[in-house]
């Protein structure tokens, strides 16, 4: 990811074509030592809501763990299969594309630095997330929710700024989507949205300028 003064920059080869991305990454950067002085600092209206949320997921006895994953403790078939089905109607609530490496992304977590959110009403998971790890960047991806079930959104939101913290991380990429919630958080709307890219054939050149055009 590159910001426009990047992107535009003049020592890029002819060869290589730059594309806007069509939404802009959010990033919190956690200067607290714990999730409840991070809460304190935050605006009365915020906290209020806060509260709302965890009561109202409460009333529906929605719990969210997180679980530090590794090549012994990976996810089972059943998680997997329920995981993808979540994440699934993500994609189709918000007409994004299939993301076809989203299983096999879950099933080799455990290599790298990774947390499993879940959610959860006793034994049926409602909502799920994966926290993946760099130093001290960890990002939030593969959300996956039970549109049937209100709030559990946002205590996975919650779940990963605190098991961000508690991980040491010292960023928290949010991804895109739900900008209003995220800046109220304290996210900041980032602008790193521009790729560049160059291909190797004369179609995929053509192809990838006109992609240009229409994203610049």
């Amino acid at each position: 990811y590159l910001d426009e003064r990047d992107a535009r920059c003049a020592i890029w080869p002819e060869a290589f074509i730059r594309l806007q991305m069509s939404e802009p990454l959010t990033r919190l950067t956690l200067s607290w030592p714990d999730f409840e002085r991070y809460l304190r600092q935050l605006p009365r209206p915020v906290r209020k809501d806060y509260r709302r949320h965890c009561r109202l997921a409460s009333e529906q006895s929605i719990t969210v763990n997180g679980c530090r994953l590794s090549e012994q403790s990976s996810l089972d078939a059943g998680t997997l299969d329920e995981a993808a089905r979540l994440i699934s109607n993500v994609e189709g609530h918000h007409r994004s594309a299939h993301n076809p490496w989203a299983r096999a992304t879950l099933e080799r977590a455990g290599m790298v630095d990774a947390v499993w959110l879940k959610a959860e009403i006793g034994n049926r998971l409602v909502g799920c997330g994966l926290l993946l790890g760099d130093g001290g960047h960890w990002m939030m991806t593969l959300l996956g929710l039970d549109y049937t079930v209100r709030y559990a959104y946002f205590q996975l939101v919650y779940a990963a700024i605190r098991c961000a913290m508690e991980q040491g991380a010292q960023v928290l990429w949010g991804g895109t989507g739900a900008y209003e919630l995220k800046e109220r958080l304290g996210f900041e709307v980032q602008p790193e949205h521009y790729t560049i890219f160059a291909a190797g054939g004369r179609c995929l050149q053509s192809l990838g300028r006109r992609l240009a055009h229409w994203s610049n």
